[in-house]
Parts: C-alpha cells; sequence; structure tokens
C-alpha cells in the first residue's frame, strides 16, 4: 500500500538496483579514534544499500578494488607511510575523500565544544594546494539550535556554528551538489584552495561552497559551542566567504612528486594518475554522523534531508555511479534557509520575551510559532497537489480546446 508518494521514485530506483545485487566496495578508514561503521556511521551505511561499506586500515597498501575510500575526521596523525598509501590510492585512478580531520568536536553533554586536532593530512593535501585550516566557520547564515530559558522554556536560537551554505547555479552543476538549493555544512573548518595544480593538464580544481559575507572563523585551543543568545556571539577577525568544500578531479599529481624526484625515487606510483582520479576535501565530517541525520521513519527509511542528500551525493561522485543523484534531488527536504517570516517572527518574540523574563510573552510566541508552522504546513500540501494535478488538469484542457479549435475549422471552410 503506498500511502505517500513522496520520495517514491527515489525508493523505487535504489529498490531496481539492490536487485542487481552488484555492490560497489567503498572503504572507510579504520584506525584514528574518527566515527565507524558501527558507532557514529552507521545511519550513513543504512542510507546506502547499494554500496559495500567497509573498514580499511591503510597501514598497508589500499585494497585496488576500492570505488572510493572515505576519511572521515580522524583525531590522531597518520604515518608518512599511511600518507603514501592513500597517494598511491588515488594514483592508481582511486577516489580519496575526506570529511574533516582538523577540529575535534565534542556534542556530549550539555556543554558542546570544539579543539584543534593534528591529524597529520597536511603534507598530502598541500601535495595537492590544499589546506584544512584549523578553525571553526561561524555563519549568520545558519541553522538553529534549542536553548532553554530562565522559565525553562525551550527556544530556538540562531546557530552560527552551523552555517547553511546557499548555492549558486555553477556550484548546484556538480554532482556533489547537484540542484540543491542549500547544504548544511555544520561544525566547519575553512578549507585553502592553492594554485600549485593550476594550470596542469587534464586536472580540474574546483571551490564548491562557500560560507556567507556575514560569516567569521573561531579559532582558539578550546572552542565553546553552547547555544546562547545570538547577541553573545563574538564576531572577530576577517569576514567570510570562506570556502569550505573543494574537488579535485582528472588525472591528479602524486602529492609527494617533487619529494621523491629529489630522493631519485619512485616510490608511490607513477607521477600521475592512472586514469581519471578524484578527490574531495570538505571541511565537515559531522553531517556525516548519526547524530545530525535525520532517523528512519515507520518503513525503515530516512527523509532526504540536506545533510543527507550531500552525505549521499558525495560518496556516489567519488564512487563513480551517479544513477541516484538526479532523482534524490528531487526529493530532498524544503532548504532549511526558506523558513517562513511568520515562524522567525515567532521566534525572535519568544526571544526577546524570554530576556524580558516575561513568561506570558513566552507562551504566547511559541503559540504564534506553533500557528504559523502549521499554516506553512497546509500550503506546502496545497502546493504538492496542485503540481500533482493542478498541472496536468490544465494541460489536459489546453490539448482539449486545441482539438476542439482544429475540428472546428474545416466545418467553416
Amino acid at each position: 500500500v503506498i500511502e505517500d508518494t513522496a520520495g517514491l521514485e527515489y525508493e523505487l530506483t535504489q529498490s531496481m538496483k539492490k536487485l542487481k545485487g552488484e555492490k560497489k566496495p567503498v572503504g572507510v578508514v579504520s584506525g584514528h579514534q574518527g566515527p565507524s561503521l558501527s558507532q557514529g556511521l552507521s545511519a550513513l551505511k543504512e542510507a546506502l544499500p547499494t554500496y559495500d561499506l567497509r573498514e580499511i586500515p591503510v597501514s598497508s597498501p589500499v585494497p585496488s578494488d576500492l570505488a572510493a575510500l572515505l576519511v572521515v575526521a580522524p583525531e590522531t596523525k597518520f604515518s608518512e607511510q599511511e600518507l603514501k598509501n592513500l597517494d598511491a590510492f588515488v594514483l592508481r585512478g582511486g577516489s580519496l575523500g575526506i570529511f574533516g580531520g582538523s577540529m575535534k568536536v565534542s556534542l556530549e553533554g550539555g556543554e558542546p565544544s570544539a579543539k584543534a586536532v593534528d591529524s597529520g593530512l597536511q603534507p598530502l593535501l598541500q601535495g595537492w594546494g590544499l589546506t584544512l585550516n584549523q578553525d571553526l566557520v561561524a555563519d549568520w547564515q545558519c541553522g538553529r539550535a534549542p536553548m532553554r530559558g530562565p522559565f525553562g522554556i525551550t527556544v530556538a536560537v540562531p546557530y552560527p556554528p552551523v552555517p547553511i551554505v546557499a548555492l549558486d547555479d555553477k556550484a548546484r552543476e556538480h554532482p556533489v551538489l547537484f540542484r540543491l538549493a542549500s547544504a548544511p555544512l555544520p561544525f566547519s573548518s575553512s578549507v585553502k584552495v592553492g594554485s600549485k595544480l593550476k594550470g596542469v593538464k587534464g586536472v580540474k580544481v574546483q571551490r564548491l561552497a562557500r560560507s556567507s559575507e556575514n560569516s567569521w572563523k573561531m579559532t582558539g585551543a578550546d572552542i565553546a559551542l553552547k547555544p546562547r543568545d545570538p547577541r553573545q556571539w563574538e564576531v572577530s577577525g576577517k569576514t567570510g566567504p570562506f570556502t569550505l568544500m573543494a574537488a579535485v578531479e582528472g588525472r591528479i599529481p602524486s602529492a609527494f612528486a617533487q619529494s621523491m624526484s629529489a630522493a631519485g625515487s619512485k616510490e608511490g606510483g607513477e607521477a600521475k594518475s592512472k586514469g581519471k582520479a578524484r578527490v574531495l576535501l570538505t571541511g565537515s565530517g559531522t553531517f556525516m554522523r548519526d547524530e545530525l541525520l535525520p532517523p528512519p521513519n515507520q518503513r525503515g527509511n530516512r527523509e532526504l534531508s540536506g545533510a543527507l542528500a550531500l552525505a549521499l551525493n558525495a560518496v556516489d561522485w567519488l564512487a563513480q555511479d551517479s544513477d541516484l543523484i538526479a532523482i534524490r534531488a528531487k526529493n530532498v527536504e524544503d532548504p532549511a534557509l526558506e523558513v517562513p517570516a511568520a515562524v522567525r517572527e515567532a521566534e525572535d518574540a519568544a526571544r526577546n520575551a524570554v530576556g524580558a523574563q516575561d513568561k506570558a510573552g513566552v507562551e504566547k510566541a511559541l503559540e504564534k510559532r506553533k500557528q504559523a508552522l502549521e499554516v506553512w504546513k497546509q500550503k506546502k500540501a496545497a502546493y504538492r497537489w496542485i503540481n500533482t494535478l493542478g498541472v496536468p488538469f490544465f494541460f489536459a484542457i489546453f490539448g482539449f480546446l486545441r482539438w476542439r479549435i482544429r475540428n472546428a475549422r474545416p466545418a467553416r471552410a
């Protein structure tokens, strides 16, 4: 029984791919205290039933049968040999995705925080002209987080550590961001894209996602991330936009080409990759974690939030399997930036009432927010039915009128 057609095309296509029984192997680097497939990335694994996700140590050469290799939020340092094994994998034409690795974000307890870590990935990334900075980008174009007020009432407040990146038409053409209006990149470090590969024949370097002009960098030994009144966030230093995601594609040269030629060694393989290799660097790996992905519904499927669509698109692009990307784009939930003005005004009124310790005002504002959300829900349902039934109906009327007009012409003659 089909109770809801939302996402039906995506589910059918995914089911047909599963019936083929061909699962591409995708590796997740293990051994560096990052999230694992059993703890932290279990939701991502469930959302990728057409892939065979497996944990891979990189202390030895990476298996050549992998369609892609993911490095997600490592917290301990990679050895020189491990970096060379990653480089050798890319030189064989492999696809490498690096998601975070310069900041450790702790969300446990009531005091979330972040601190810098040295994952040792910089020598590898800098060989391709990329740098993952030890900072967190905060942005006023952001998501919202619950904050408990003085009366014990929870109010949603803007949360700058979770930037919502608005994507332009050029960025939305890339498969990782295909047709997404916006993409959440929570707790993301900034990415520097240098000119090292500029002009290298057969290599394409792209900046895919940037924060807004109203963004800034948070740095320090221990960065407090507890939700607070918007007026308490300290904006310091240079403002944005800052690059949060970059991609390299083509016959990528070895990250250690110069050091190898200086030493007279060819360790790691050829100077350039065999065939078309791909490297994706994102300042955050948090959007892939279980805590930030939507829970499964009654049918066991997860709603395609912007974060989940971004994670799945990234894996599909790296694995060079784009069958589901275009269909997925049709089913992503409403962009977080398109919250109705009435909802935002009610939330602002609730925050002001909390600051004034007006309990009655808080309750009144929250009731207005509830009503505004209900009106928004009804409008979305109306638009859905108009698109589903209204457009075909008007086309049918137009076709009928054209048919009558064409049949009437001979009679007048």
